[in-house]
């Protein structure tokens, strides 16, 4: 019932929108959004509902919904019957962006897009929505300091879940300072890396561990007093390196790409 209630006032508001208005934007970090806030009671709490629309996720999102409307039309067309025993999972399959529907003795089917259904979900596309008592914070402030939650909880995930998937293993206080501590470096260099390559991370669709593994496949030896790469890069692994941004100027020459 809370979700419905949101979720209609967030459509009420994001249909209204211009498309390709952007002139109330305003940036958080690397993102940009555009918002607006109503009185709400939720649970008997009275607050207000602050409504933000992230534009770079709109983009992104937009295509996707689209894309895979696309590829469910064409699945559509390529069938002469509706395949498999079950029909109802067979339509299923193709909610909420197409209703179809059985034809009368026979495995024949026709099919309509379910208009109404395709505009909510684009109109939902880049959707963020704060319940919040603290009516003196602004909309910036506000998912300023969600963010920076956000951003705390997921260090605590990665050191946790990513680097220390174990526990300490140790015995007395001086060992588990020295392992935290190692643990804190080695997440500096995870979020490092992290927030340097994503452009790389989206361009081949893999993620911060790939591209670890990607960096480890790096080899050097010592020839005099230059480090050299034992084998030539390949493509991929020289815009890591670009991305990463990282000062390769003790090394010898480096040899041709694969």
């Amino acid at each position: 019932m809370r979700y419905q209630k949101v979720k209609e006032a967030y459509l009420k508001w994001s249909s209204a929108l211009v498309i390709g208005d952007a002139s109330n934007a305003f940036g958080v970090n690397d993102d940009l959004y555009i918002s607006s806030r109503v009185p709400m009671t939720l649970g008997g709490v009275e607050g207000e509902l602050v409504m933000y629309r992230d534009l770079n996720s709109q983009n992104s999102r937009t295509a996707d919904i689209i894309r895979r409307r696309n590829q469910k039309r064409d699945e559509l067309e390529s069938y002469k019957h509706w395949p498999g025993k079950d029909f109802d999972s067979f339509a299923k399959a193709y909610a909420p962006f197409f209703i179809v529907t059985r034809s009368k003795n026979s495995r024949g089917f026709t099919y309509e897009e379910n208009t109404q259904a395709v505009k909510d979900a684009l109109a939902l596309c880049g959707k963020v929505t704060l319940f919040t008592t603290c009516k003196g914070m602004s909309d910036k402030e506000l998912i300023e300091a969600y963010r920076a939650k956000e951003s705390v909880e997921d260090c605590f995930d990665t050191t946790k879940n990513g680097l220390s998937d174990k526990r300490l293993h140790i015995h007395g206080d001086d060992q588990a300072e020295g392992k935290l501590f190692a643990l804190f470096l080695a997440l500096i260099l995870w979020r490092t890396i992290h927030s340097r390559c994503l452009n790389w991370q989206k361009q081949y669709n893999l993620t911060v561990n790939d591209a670890i593994r990607e960096l480890k496949k790096i080899r050097f030896y010592k020839s005099g007093n230059s480090w050299c790469m034992k084998d030539a890069i390949t493509k991929r692994q020289r815009e890591l390196l670009e991305d990463l941004k990282l000062d390769l100027s003790f090394m010898g020459k480096l040899k041709d790409e694969k």
